[in-house]
């Protein structure tokens, strides 16, 4: 029932059902999504009751989105989440479906307030960035590889634990990370691809017990079969068997901008992967990190590392995905 509150959310505006759509979460909150007339902005809203010895204050807008809570007989409260932008729609659904899930997780009424707040703080950003930023070809091509990897990590090990050591999503240094072992990707289209490192701590491992380095090679093909959609769908297909894995998959490319809204700029382009070769990041690695800069008021480095300078440290493609079985 969650899914169809969702898809209501997200459905046309020209064929838009106008009455809202209701889901009582297990812990007993009424989760409405409709239409408000006659601007056709969407709007979710989390009732909630029993909130005497809870303080629940919240009214801003960031980036198209409403928030305001309405106190009714002192103990109620509504929630009122209203979407300004339908350009952030897609975005919108993502954030909605997050915030539903987090509080169907939660027993602890006195808890619904943080729990709101920090859905609404880690969404915030992503909004704004999504306002003014579309994936550019080249992050198109760099998500490309990601899954890839991910993909092949679900192969040796279809779980959701699996599915949550994809990190990058999250803003983390590296793309992937189990426990103590991680992997940063990097795809390249170029015949002589170069490895474009980002910051000092992408190929930084003082705090990690292992990491590998992926580089994805691949050619672009202009309406090639093998798009970024098509592989999401491969993905998401293989996942249906793991429960809240869909879900989890989900929520983790709205955070990095993908409007399923705008599918048509993303299958233009096809992807050949030509080679994926890993190797791991250790000793004379060539790398920038903090320990090795000295002026330690240096900081957002970025740097391209030569393929060819890297070759003694390549690995079994096994021996990465023998940590995540």
């Amino acid at each position: 029932m969650k899914s169809k509150l969702i898809e209501h959310l997200t459905e046309d505006s020209t064929n838009v059902v106008l009455d809202p759509v209701s889901h009582t979460l297990s812990n007993g909150i009424i989760c409405k999504a409709g239409v408000i007339q006659p601007t056709q902005a969407r709007f979710l809203s989390v009732e909630l009751t029993e909130l005497e010895h809870v303080e629940l204050g919240m009214s801003y807008r960031f980036s198209g989105v409403d928030i305001n809570t309405i106190i009714s007989d002192g103990e109620d409260a509504i929630l009122l989440f209203v979407l300004g932008d339908n350009d952030l729609l897609s975005a919108f659904g993502y954030f909605a479906e997050d915030i539903i899930n987090n509080l169907d997780k939660e027993t602890d009424i006195r808890s619904l307030p943080t729990v709101i707040e920090q859905t609404v703080r880690r969404w915030q950003g992503l909004f704004q960035k999504m306002k003014s930023d579309k994936i550019s070809r080249e992050k198109q091509r760099g998500l490309f590889g990601e899954l890839s990897i991910l993909r092949s990590l679900l192969g040796v090990n279809p779980s959701i634990e699996t599915l949550r050591s994809w990190s990058g999503p999250n803003g983390s240094n590296q793309d992937f990370q189990l426990r103590d072992v991680a992997i940063e990707v990097k795809t390249s289209m170029a015949v002589q691809p170069k490895i474009r490192v980002s910051n000092e701590l992408q190929l930084d491992s003082s705090q990690l017990n292992k990491l590998f380095l992926a580089l994805v090679h691949v050619d672009e093909i202009h309406r090639g079969a093998d798009t970024l959609f098509a592989l999401i769908e491969k993905i998401k297909q293989e996942l249906t068997d793991i429960p809240g894995a869909v879900h989890h998959f989900n929520s983790a490319l709205g955070r990095i901008c993908l409007d399923y809204n705008d599918i048509e700029s993303y299958t233009d382009v096809g992807y050949m992967v030509r080679s994926i070769s890993f190797y791991e990041v250790k000793g004379d690695f060539p790398r920038l990190c903090r320990e090795n800069i000295l002026d330690h008021a240096i900081s957002r480095v970025s740097y391209e590392i030569a393929p060819n300078a890297i070759q003694a440290f390549r690995v079994a493609d096994s021996e990465p995905k023998n940590h995540w079985k």
